[in-house]
């Protein structure tokens, strides 16, 4: 929080303005665990994950059968995972990668057969430029991404579902992303302060943006809400100033409080009638026009 939203004078660190002594604990996120874990999650072994050495009889290549798209995991995956920490899943077939062996890691491929990438995984990787994400992944984890301040962009494949509470926060070089309409949740504080992300479309997958979802995304100027998304939750796009342009399609019932306050380059809205819409949910300046 940087800016009392009552009376404008700077308030960074404070619980209460101290010119008006305004509450801003309601603006404080809460994400929980943002911080990563004390001590780094184990490297699985090969041994650990492969068990027992089998007869001479080769492996067969497995499928991932809950993808639409039919492929098969390579033979040598495990080579292919020889820059992160993982685990083999409980199916015996699949895997996840809990980390990275190295944090000054550039760039990420990861191969399919990968199919969860556990919370913290590429966390404050800060040299990380691009990741490839495989169809299978079916989540994006609670702050997977946090700060790779270096990431600019990334594709999401389609067979993701969710993007988890801070995922990408932090990473403030990320120009543009891929949401599909596989993904039905943004989850509190997933992009906060992405601070080069200029326009987000969301597909009519998504039914709710949780809170601070886009929060101090400071070069964002227009956002495409398709109908579908039923709630916008509370400061989901606060202080977003360069914000001019959103549309709120008939199927949004509401609007959090504090959800565009400060978004001060936003002069006029057109909102639906049956929109709930609490005080202080827009600048003041802002004209709100019910269709």
């Amino acid at each position: 929080m940087n800016f009392c939203p009552d009376c404008g004078k700077p308030c960074e660190g404070l619980k209460f303005c101290g010119e008006c002594g305004f509450d801003l604990r309601p603006y404080i996120p809460v994400v929980d665990n943002i911080t990563p874990p004390e001590q780094p999650k184990p490297q699985a072994t090969a041994t650990a994950a492969v068990g027992t050495a089998q007869p001479a009889q080769p492996a067969k290549p497995q499928m991932v059968t809950a993808q639409a798209q039919e492929q098969t995991i390579p033979d040598n995956i495990e080579e292919l995972l020889a820059p992160f920490t993982w685990r083999k899943n409980a199916d015996g077939k699949t895997y996840t990668i809990t980390g990275v062996k190295d944090k000054n890691i550039q760039s990420a491929d990861i191969p399919y057969g990968v199919i969860n990438i556990e919370n913290y995984a590429f966390y404050d990787c800060i040299s990380l430029t691009s990741i490839n994400i495989p169809n299978g992944v079916t989540s994006i984890s609670q702050s997977a991404f946090h700060t790779c301040t270096s990431l600019t962009s990334i594709n999401i494949p389609n067979s993701v579902t969710s993007i988890n509470s801070g995922a990408f926060s932090g990473c403030t070089s990320l120009t543009s992303i891929n949401i599909p309409n596989s993904v039905t949740s943004i989850g509190q504080a997933a992009f906060w302060e992405c601070k080069s992300l200029t326009s987000i479309n969301l597909p009519s997958s998504i039914a709710s943006i949780e809170s601070w979802a886009f929060y101090d995304c400071t070069s964002l100027t227009s956002v495409n809400l398709s109908n579908g998304v039923t709630s916008i939750g509370e400061a989901a796009f606060d202080s977003c100033k360069s914000l001019t342009n959103i549309n709120f399609p008939d199927s949004v019932t509401s609007i959090g409080k504090w959800a565009f306050s400060k978004c001060r380059a936003l002069k006029e809205v057109r909102i639906p009638r049956h929109t709930k819409v609490p005080s202080r949910a827009f600048p003041t300046a802002c004209q709100i026009i019910r269709t």
